[in-house]
């Protein structure tokens, strides 16, 4: 998994992206080497998890840390269910009674999709309901605004490219990777120059990207209702639909699978 936040010291404080995307061929192959190194000097069996901090620039890394264990089954309950499972479990620790205990929303999400601009948008939307998608913020953002970022805060990232930003600006004041943020910058884009109400009467336009974007968010950018853009979806067959997906790469026939939506 990779970190879009190249400042990022935790999976939980980025947003992060299964598989890498911008790793190459002798990047993947040193981790991977590294790792099993690592595993067999510390004597570790059964399974484990390292994380890495990489130089773009040159062969340069640090292992940040070892988890001897996937430690991701909670994070995922965690996610499918938004119940606070570390909270829960330290205030039961302290004594305190389950019945009594208040749960906490999750304030994380997690998608499988095709591409990552879908996968992306769908996080947005699951994040708060009010989200239509990759939306900007009504203001200007400044340099200092984007520069002093901490974290991926997204609809700073889609103001400054609304506002007319370059890649190569945004990567000197943030260092994001430029895969992603051309993956950003297409979403703008197409918002601002290709969004208008004939798009609802175009069915390849419309297939190629009603995954990308929602029903919500098209009828928004167009000027025309929500009830609009589901009717033609379903003039032109586009209907959602749960599918089968691999979870190990092909490697080994998968007994247990598991599905995916497509909203």
């Amino acid at each position: 998994m990779e970190n879009i936040d190249p400042t990022a010291s935790h999976t939980d404080e980025s947003i992060v992206v299964v598989p890498s995307q911008t790793l190459s061929s002798d990047e993947f192959n040193l981790l991977r080497s590294v790792s099993i190194k690592v595993v067999c000097h510390l004597g570790i069996v059964g399974q484990c998890n390292i994380q890495f901090s990489l130089n773009p620039l040159c062969i340069e890394y640090y292992i940040i840390k070892v988890n001897a264990c996937l430690i991701r089954s909670s994070a995922l309950a965690l996610k499918a269910t938004g119940y606070s499972l570390g909270y829960i479990t330290a205030k039961l620790a302290l004594g305190m009674n389950l019945v009594d205990l208040k749960n906490l929303k999750s304030v994380e999400v997690m998608t499988i999709s095709k591409s990552f601009d879908e996968a992306f948008q769908k996080c947005l939307r699951m994040v708060d309901q009010n989200f239509t998608g990759f939306d900007s913020y009504a203001r200007t953002i400044t340099d200092n605004e984007i520069s002093a970022l901490t974290d991926v805060n997204v609809f700073i990232l889609a103001t400054a490219f609304h506002q007319g930003y370059t890649i190569e600006r945004f990567y000197q004041l943030t260092q994001i990777d430029r895969w992603f943020l051309y993956q950003f910058q297409a979403i703008i884009q197409f918002l601002v120059h290709r969004f208008n109400s004939s798009i609802i009467q175009d069915r390849a336009l419309l297939k190629q990207n009603v995954w990308v974007f929602s029903d919500k968010q098209i009828s928004k950018y167009c000027g025309i209702t929500e009830l609009e853009v589901c009717e033609s979806r379903k003039q032109f067959g586009m209907r959602p639909s749960v599918k089968m997906i691999d979870t190990v790469f092909g490697q080994w026939s998968d007994p247990i699978p598991q599905i995916k939506h497509f909203d």
